[in-house]
């Protein structure tokens, strides 16, 4: 995953934890396995924001908070679509949890998602 960071450049969020992994994944293997498939578009995020930094034990860790624009569907192996609405755009707030690993030295190799949290509601053009 990338991440946006100062300066223009990109920090890379390397392996999450077992438990966000799940929590992405299972959704996906959900689908797949009844023949289904995600379609999204990101269509704009705004409102990064870091809403807070704390020392933990595990190391620094880093609460992010952003809105994201986009449409989602989800289509069966005909194409037809099964949940969602193509023309609909969703606002979601997304809220994720990074730690650095303080055993990796390159900096933008050594954030760890911890957790994340999305809610969303349908935008209104």
């Amino acid at each position: 995953m990338l991440a946006p960071a100062q300066g223009g450049q990109a920090l890379a969020v390397h392996q999450p934890s077992l438990v966000t992994y799940s929590q992405l994944a299972h959704p996906i293997q959900q689908a797949k396995a009844l023949g289904l498939q995600f379609h999204s578009r990101i269509l704009d995020i705004d409102n990064v924001d870091l809403a807070m930094g704390k020392m933990m034990e595990q190391g620094p860790v880093l609460i992010v908070t952003f809105h994201a624009q986009l449409v989602m569907v989800i289509k069966n192996a005909k194409g037809e679509v099964v949940e969602g609405n193509p023309d609909k755009v969703l606002r979601m707030l997304y809220v994720w949890a990074l730690c650095r690993d303080q055993d990796e030295l390159n900096p933008y190799a050594a954030w760890r998602l911890l957790d994340i949290s999305a809610s969303s509601t349908e935008q209104v053009l």
